[in-house]
């Protein structure tokens, strides 16, 4: 998703429930950690002309610690658009939309259950623990559920 990100040239659309503006793409170093942290790619893509359109479920604060408030405060910016939804609080709320959605330039499409935020990085080997001297998860991303 980092390679497809940092080519974009129109648009990056990107739906959540949750959304973490400082989750690392790229786990390979603590450099790539920092280059690929989800607000300066989407800044840097920004600052090339691109259209970012993010849209992230707005959360009752008092039962879901997602933050959404935090993400679109941290995102916002010039060129990147940030909706919360809804937009306005509905009580009683029984629901949230659940679409995980990175869409480059309308040609390529990352689609799934995968939240790009604290705790839910994946990798193809899908480890359950890091193993060696440069971890994957550190401090508050390591979830192991």
């Amino acid at each position: 998703m980092f390679e497809h990100l940092g080519r974009a040239t129109r648009q990056i659309f990107i739906t959540g429930w949750w959304i973490s503006p400082h989750y690392a793409l790229v786990r390979t170093s603590a450099q790539a950690r920092l280059d690929s942290e989800l607000y300066t790619v989407l800044r840097a893509a920004a600052a090339r002309g691109v259209q970012v359109f993010v849209l992230v479920y707005r959360e009752h604060h008092l039962v879901l610690p997602n933050d959404s408030k935090f993400a679109k405060e941290s995102l916002q910016g010039a060129n990147i658009h940030v909706l919360r939804h809804p937009d306005f609080v509905v009580i009683p709320q029984f629901w949230s939309h659940h679409e995980k959605i990175v869409c480059i330039d309308q040609t390529v499409a990352f689609v799934g259950g995968l939240d790009i935020a604290l705790g839910r990085f994946d990798a193809p080997a899908h480890l359950l623990t890091d193993i060696g001297a440069m971890p994957t998860w550190t401090g508050q991303d390591y979830s192991n559920p």
